[in-house]
């Protein structure tokens, strides 16, 4: 190894592991905060397959963890080392982007059922508000007004 690149790793070192730590403790208390909504998320979706997604999201969180441990005890600090580290940085990048496609698609199944469900309850309403109407004596078209209310067209025809 090239006795430059190994004085710089060497540098490097302590204001990363200080810097990976932080980063690290922060992953875990963000994580321990998102779980729970994680899981309402997948609740909401009941009858899609989500196992991919959730194991791409298992997947992503052992990659940075395994990166960030591996920057506070010195996994890196080598050649091979760091080719691991790239490694690594190459597969999290592809895991996210497939991850942001799966969860693009969940939410988009999410979506177009809540609208199917929201288009029929509007249509069930509309359907009840015509009973109601036709119940009442009322013809569908009338606006709410009742047949005996003779007072206001003439106050009308005065106006004019």
């Amino acid at each position: 190894m090239d006795p430059l690149c190994q004085i710089a790793l060497l540098t490097v070192s302590p204001t990363a592991k200080t810097v990976a730590l932080v980063l690290l403790v922060a992953f875990f208390i963000v994580a321990i905060a998102v779980v729970p909504l994680e899981f309402g998320f997948y609740r909401s979706l009941q009858d899609q397959p989500f196992g991919t997604a959730v194991a791409l999201e298992i997947i992503i969180s052992v990659d940075i963890v395994l990166m960030l441990a591996g920057v506070v005890l010195d996994w890196y600090m080598t050649p091979r080392g760091m080719i691991l580290l790239l490694s690594l940085m190459v597969i999290l990048l592809v895991l996210t982007i497939w991850f942001v496609y799966w969860r693009f698609r969940l939410i988009t199944a999410l979506y177009s059922r809540a609208s199917l469900r929201s288009q029929e309850e509007l249509r069930r309403l509309l359907n009840d508000i015509a009973e109601a109407r036709k119940q009442a004596g009322q013809a569908p078209g009338d606006g709410g007004e009742d047949g005996g209310a003779t007072e206001e067209p003439a106050k009308k025809q005065d106006d004019d």
